[in-house]
């Protein structure tokens, strides 16, 4: 075998130091900065008749409650902010108005664990029909 030349050490080094700041910097995981898994919402989606009664979704494993976020698609600012337990939310009565018919709103939901860590979120959006009865 011929003895190794610089480039060949520098390249061994090289990838022997790139795998072992992949490997201390966790890689593929939750360090790795990727968003947390998706939360199944349900409802409401897509155009709906009436301003949405009930905003809910899936329950997700390990959450001890959950942050709604309601708000106009096209603003920062969110229309509605709550935190409830249940994977359900009843839509606020002194909210209502907030809510436009043929304006496209987005609902979000994080799930949080008994930390205040978010373990789970999901966003969908969805408009009210403009021209149907609104109580």
């Amino acid at each position: 075998m011929p003895p190794a030349t610089p480039p060949r050490i520098a390249s061994a080094a090289l990838v022997l130091a790139l795998g072992a700041a992949l490997v201390g910097c966790g890689h593929g995981g939750k360090d790795a900065g990727q968003p947390p898994p998706l939360i199944t919402l349900e409802v409401p989606k897509g155009e709906v008749r009436g301003l949405p009664e009930l905003f809910s979704w899936r329950p997700f494993a390990g959450a001890v409650s959950y942050r709604v976020t309601i708000s106009d698609a096209d603003t920062v600012w969110p229309l509605i902010l709550a935190t409830t337990a249940e994977a359900r939310l009843p839509m606020p009565a002194g909210k209502r108005g907030a809510i436009r018919p043929g304006r496209i709103h987005e609902w979000s939901v994080e799930a949080l664990d008994a930390r205040g860590t978010v373990i789970g979120s999901g966003t969908v959006r969805f408009w009210v029909a403009a021209g149907t009865p609104q109580r």
